[in-house]
Order: structure tokens, then C-alpha cells, then sequence
């Protein structure tokens, strides 16, 4: 179940904020678009769209933006954030940092090809669905939970991952929950 809270636009940025709700818990989930007429742009203004999307999560436009290895931002050590980005668009995650819950999240364009190649090794290594889009969205936002999970070094706890898809416009952004049942 998810509830858009608000959207608004500033300059040639379209920002939604949608809270969802998992099994274990809320987090929200932040939708930036650039209205441009280009699909693809500069790997400069991806950062910039990625750095505005945590800035206005957190509310605050003069937060410091620097991050430790396991990504988290060391000005709010007690948030878990993931961030993703395809074309024009741009996913930012947030929620309490927890020592038994760890998300990850991947956007892609649902017309995106999978190569063959990668399509077989997906399907072949990750049965995480039939449909080989679904599967890697989904395995990029695994990876990215199992990177939070690693910074607690839970590597011999039993985990049972969530995925929540979620469709905005004309992208696919899957959220994953790996969650620690010892």
C-alpha cells in the first residue's frame, strides 16, 4: 500500500514523495523528474538531481553531502538512504537506520532491454522473477540491501528479502527489504 504525500515542482524538477508501507514498516520514497527534452542526461546533473532528492527528504538544502564506504551520509548516521537513477529520473530512499532491517532500491525505464546475456545469468543465479526486467530491478535493489546488511556484519543471519514494485510514468522501481528473523 502506498499514499503519494505531496508533488511539487521547482524549476525543471518534478519532485513526488510517496510513503509506503511494508510488512515491517514505513519508509518514504522520493520521485525526482527532469522535464527535459533530452532522455539522457549528464552523469553531473544525475548527481545533482540524486543530491537535491536527499536534501528535501531531509529537509534541509544545506546538509553536507558526504558519505562513508557503506554509503550512508555521515551528517545523519541514523538514516538508512539508497539512491538509484536512470535517464532523466532519479529514486531516493529513506528511513530510520535499523540492525534488522536493511532496504535497497533500483529504477529502471520498463522499456529498457536485458541483454541476453545478462538475462540468462539473472534468471539462471537469482530467481527473484520470471520476468527478466522485474528479476534485475530486483537484484540491484537486493544488492544494495545486502551492502546495508554487510555493514553490520550479518552475513550468518537468516534473511528473508521483500520486494515491493512500485509504477511511476513510464519507470519500474522496486524496493527491497532484507530482513534479519534470528
Amino acid at each position: 500500500m502506498s499514499t503519494t504525500l505531496c508533488t511539487s515542482i521547482k524549476g525543471d524538477v518534478e519532485f513526488m514523495i510517496s510513503h509506503h508501507w511494508l510488512k515491517e514498516g514505513s519508509v518514504q520514497v522520493l520521485i525526482s523528474v527532469l522535464n527535459s527534452s533530452e532522455a539522457l542526461i549528464s552523469k553531473q546533473r544525475q548527481q545533482e538531481l540524486k543530491d537535491q532528492n536527499l536534501k528535501t527528504l531531509l529537509s534541509d538544502n544545506h546538509l553536507n553531502l558526504s558519505y562513508d564506504e557503506f554509503f550512508n551520509l555521515k551528517s545523519v548516521p541514523e538514516k538508512q538512504i539508497s539512491l538509484s537513477h536512470t535517464e532523466n529520473v532519479c529514486v531516493s530512499f529513506m528511513t530510520q537506520k535499523s540492525s534488522t532491517h536493511f532496504y535497497g532500491i533500483d529504477i529502471e525505464s520498463s522499456d529498457r532491454k536485458i541483454s541476453p546475456r545478462v538475462e540468462q545469468w539473472i534468471l539462471r543465479n537469482h530467481a527473484l522473477h520470471s520476468d527478466p526486467l522485474i528479476a534485475w530491478i530486483r537484484w540491484e535493489a537486493y544488492f544494495k540491501a545486502n551492502a546495508k546488511l554487510k555493514e553490520f556484519n550479518s552475513d550468518e543471519k537468516k534473511i528473508i528479502p521483500q520486494f515491493e514494485e512500485i509504477y511511476f510514468k513510464r519507470f519500474c522501481i522496486c524496493l527491497c527489504l532484507l530482513q534479519d528473523i534470528d
